[in-house]
């Protein structure tokens, strides 16, 4: 489980030891409410944390966020949070992590529990935040369309390809339930 407050004494420790963010320090507030919020709600959730010069970034691992998040900072150091632990790790495995998608289509072994956890996924508020142009709240199958269509506007090709196999899978499902 996430350990809000172990994480940010050392995010705390690594921005003192590099002197950054030189310019938007309340980024290292911001980060610990936000640290403090998924501990009580999402405890399991993983992070990749961005330290840079002129900020911080703090990103929640498994959610579809759009990969440019992290490949667009050329400059900075990566962490991946986890647990109570900030390992540094380089770009690459920061790029690797942010790559992952929200779950594995083998946890999904009915309709019903593909149909759970994208309601979940697309229910989240990093969904929401990513989708500025989508006026539909439904998160049904049957509006898994339109999200498909929102992320590809948006560039969040990590998100128009698992919509495209969660859309496949559940078409497999579907077969399936009708089959037996």
């Amino acid at each position: 489980m996430l350990d809000a407050q172990v994480i940010y004494s050392k995010i705390k420790k690594e921005s003192e030891k590099t002197g950054w963010p030189v310019n938007h320090r309340g980024d290292i507030e911001s980060d610990e409410l936000l640290l403090k919020r998924a501990a009580l709600e999402t405890p399991h959730r993983e992070y990749i944390w961005i330290l840079r010069d002129s900020g911080t970034c703090l990103i929640p691992l498994f959610e579809g966020i759009d990969p440019v998040h992290v490949s667009n900072w050329s400059d900075g150091l990566f962490y991946h949070a986890i647990e109570d632990k900030l390992n540094s790790i380089p770009k690459e495995m920061a790029l690797s992590l942010i790559q992952e998608p929200p779950f594995s289509m083998k946890s999904c072994t009915s309709l019903p529990i593909l149909v759970d956890k994208m309601s979940h996924l697309l229910s989240s508020p990093w969904s929401r935040n990513e989708m500025f142009s989508l006026n539909n709240d439904k998160t049904n199958p049957a509006s898994w369309e339109s999200w498909k269509k929102a992320f590809n506007e948006s560039g969040n090709q990590l998100m128009v390809d698992f919509i495209t196999n969660v859309q496949c899978h559940a078409a497999t499902l579907t077969k399936l339930r009708l089959v037996a």
